[in-house]
């Protein structure tokens, strides 16, 4: 039954924000029906132990950071109590350990491990099939009229940025699928065309980096010594879905400025960029904490620097409520107006006004890199950017064991590859790490996937195979309509 009730959550989760905003046919609160679910399901994992089928390594050490970088972020609060706002410190700790703490979470309270693993498969091809339909024929219909590129967002109500990792994983899922089951190439090369197609048309600039970075590590890791090929045929994809989606829209809007030769820009002379936020926060934290020694250890206190949690009680509270949840927050915890701390102020403040060719993504100080390091000391900002860097290997690991003896998951494990890529590149642009519609498909991803492998490679171990279980007559639909 709790089995049932997870994955109707995040079945409905991962698909809200298009009936609260687009459709505007729930209320706005759905938007964060994930923080005290996530904390609720981890109270609730209190009670069980783990399960035997899991990967205990991961699970004991997830555990161990999860509970020194609470430890640890409750110090930095109490040593910085004259700045201390409860709502941002609870906002801060949960987002950042939301992703950890409901992998941990799983390993315990999931009753059948091996047909929850399947049935976490067969929900990402219902988004996939789900975020086609909306980008295919609400979306890009919408997009042609208005030509605002945040209408492109599929489930993800209007948040494309969000959208573009929920995006990559969906492509990769379905290239994982064709190879695992070798699919004809028209096939992939259609859903791949409708990928960066899907990219190219929210026109999230700033990411291009790390979309392309994630692109060729994957398709490295997935076809190995015939990445060459797969590089090509993607090339080829590449140019033919900008060229012919510029020739459209040039003819159904006119003249349409996408704006990616901006980077032609950037590229001449990348050294000026290095003045702006992005850059100069790094420098302005040192400064930081060469005028506040004890800061480098203890931090400013959490929710109070460059967090989301204090963008959020911050600049978003003030600024127009109909995007964000900015205004949800300050109704739901009684606030009167936005708070922001002197330090923020004094060393970052003057860094949030500079636009970079339209965006504020490659200017602002916000970065999930920076922030845990300025909130909470070095060592808890090493310990979340280390558990991040502990996914993407652990990911490609597990891409390698999926293409030996796990190949049902080899889908879920190449979109974990690519998910795992690309939202630590992310890190860098903004704080996504904090913000659970990014972080909570990836680690969706990493834990049906490690539990897959785990429980196939102790089958063939043990020279059996595990258990096939009926499916529900909600998967035999879903298969059907695939």
């Amino acid at each position: 039954m709790r089995d049932r009730a997870i994955l109707a959550f995040f079945a409905f989760f991962l698909v809200s924000r298009f009936f609260s905003e687009v459709l505007q046919i729930l209320p706005k609160w759905v938007d964060i029906a994930d923080l005290p679910v996530i904390v609720l399901l981890g109270a609730y994992a209190l009670f069980f132990h783990c399960r035997e089928e899991v990967d205990h390594y991961t699970h004991q050490l997830l555990v161990r950071l999860i509970s020194v970088f609470i430890l640890i972020s409750l110090g930095s609060a109490f040593f910085n109590a004259q700045d201390a706002l409860l709502p941002a410190i609870m906002l801060f700790v949960i987002g950042f350990i939301s992703g950890p703490l409901l992998f941990v979470s799983l390993n315990r309270v999931v009753q059948n491990v091996n047909n929850f693993a399947n049935e976490l498969r067969r929900l990402f091809k219902f988004l996939l099939l789900a975020n086609f339909f909306v980008v295919a024929f609400i979306n890009i219909p919408r997009f042609l009229v208005t030509g605002n590129p945040d209408v492109i967002a599929g489930t993800y109500g209007i948040n494309q940025n969000l959208f573009s990792v929920l995006l990559l994983i969906c492509g990769f899922l379905l290239l994982g699928e064709d190879e695992s089951l070798h699919r004809t190439k028209a096939r992939t090369v259609l859903g791949q065309i409708f990928v960066l197609v899907t990219f190219y048309l929210l026109q999230f600039r700033a990411a291009i980096p790390f979309f392309l970075l994630a692109y060729i590590l994957t398709l490295l890791a997935l076809y190995g010594r015939r990445i060459s090929g797969a590089l090509m045929v993607a090339i080829t994809v590449l140019l033919i879905a900008v060229n012919s989606t510029s020739i459209i829209l040039a003819r159904v809007q006119g003249e349409v400025a996408m704006k990616y030769e901006d980077w032609l820009t950037i590229l001449d002379n990348p050294a000026a960029y290095l003045e702006y936020g992005k850059f100069q926060a790094y420098s302005q934290t040192i400064a930081l904490f060469l005028d506040r020694p004890a800061a480098a250890i203890v931090g400013v206190g959490p929710g109070n620097y460059v967090s989301r949690a204090y963008y959020t009680f911050s600049y978003e509270m003030a600024s127009n409520k109909s995007k964000g949840v900015g205004g949800l927050i300050e109704q739901f915890f009684g606030l009167s107006g936005p708070r922001f701390t002197r330090v923020s102020d004094k060393y970052i403040g003057s860094l949030r006004s500079d636009i970079v060719f339209g965006s504020y993504q490659l200017s602002n100080p916000h970065s999930s890199f920076l922030a845990p390091i300025a909130e909470v000391g070095l060592l808890g900002g090493a310990i979340i950017i280390g558990m991040y860097v502990f996914l993407v290997i652990k990911s490609f690991k597990l891409l390698q064991q999926a293409k030996q003896f796990a190949r049902e998951f080899l889908p879920l494990a190449t979109a974990l590859v690519a998910g795992s890529v690309y939202l630590f590149g992310l890190a860098f642009l903004d704080n996504y790490w904090e913000t659970s519609r990014a972080t909570l498909p990836v680690w969706l991803l990493f834990w049906a996937t490690s539990v897959g492998v785990q429980i196939r490679r102790t089958a063939q171990e043990a020279g059996e195979q595990p258990a096939v279980t009926a499916p529900s007559t909600l998967t035999q639909i879903q298969e059907a309509a695939s």
